[in-house]
C-alpha cells in the first residue's frame, strides 16, 4: 500500500482550514455589519475583511486578564483574543476593565493579519496583534446553556 505524503496531507489541511474560514466571513454575522454600517471605524477594505475573521459574537467570556501590556479575554468556546493595551482607547479600556466575567458579550475586532499597519507594527515591537474596536454585553438568546429540568 502506498503512503501518502505528509506534506500533501498538511497542504490539503491548510486548504480545508482556509476555505473553512472564507466561507464563514461570507457569511457574516448581522450585528457585525450593523456596527461597520454605522460607520463609526475608519478600516480599509482589507481591515474591514479582517473584522469577520476575528470578531466574536455572542460569547461568554471567562476570563479578563492584564498583564505585561496586554490585556487577554478569554472565552468558554472561542480562541482568546489578545491585544496592546497601548493601542486601546482610554474609554474601551474601561470597558474592558469591567466586563463582568461569565457574561456573554460581542467582541468587534481586526484580525492582526489584516491590519493595514501590520508592518509598522511588526518593525516597531517584532510583534502583530489583534486591534480592538468594541466590546458590548449581549442578550444571551442561545438556548443550549439552560439547566435542564428533570421529568417525574
Amino acid at each position: 500500500m502506498k503512503t501518502i505524503p505528509r506534506a500533501f496531507l498538511c497542504a490539503v489541511a491548510c486548504i480545508a482550514a482556509i476555505a473553512f474560514d472564507e466561507v464563514r466571513a461570507q457569511y457574516a454575522p448581522q450585528w457585525i455589519t450593523k456596527d461597520l454600517d454605522a460607520g463609526r471605524y475608519k478600516l480599509s477594505a482589507y481591515e474591514e475583511n479582517g473584522v469577520y475573521y476575528c470578531s466574536v459574537g455572542d460569547a461568554r467570556i471567562i476570563d479578563m486578564q492584564f498583564e505585561n501590556g496586554y490585556a487577554q479575554i478569554i472565552f468558554e468556546h472561542d480562541a482568546p483574543r489578545f491585544f496592546q493595551e497601548k493601542e486601546i482607547s482610554p474609554n474601551l479600556l474601561k470597558k474592558l476593565r469591567i466586563v463582568q466575567i461569565g457574561q456573554f458579550y460581542n467582541l468587534l475586532c481586526v484580525h492582526s493579519f489584516f491590519r493595514d499597519d501590520w508592518q509598522a507594527r511588526y518593525d516597531a515591537e517584532h510583534t502583530v496583534n489583534d486591534r480592538l474596536l468594541n466590546i458590548t454585553k449581549t442578550q444571551h438568546t442561545k438556548t443550549q446553556d439552560k439547566d435542564l429540568v428533570a421529568v417525574p
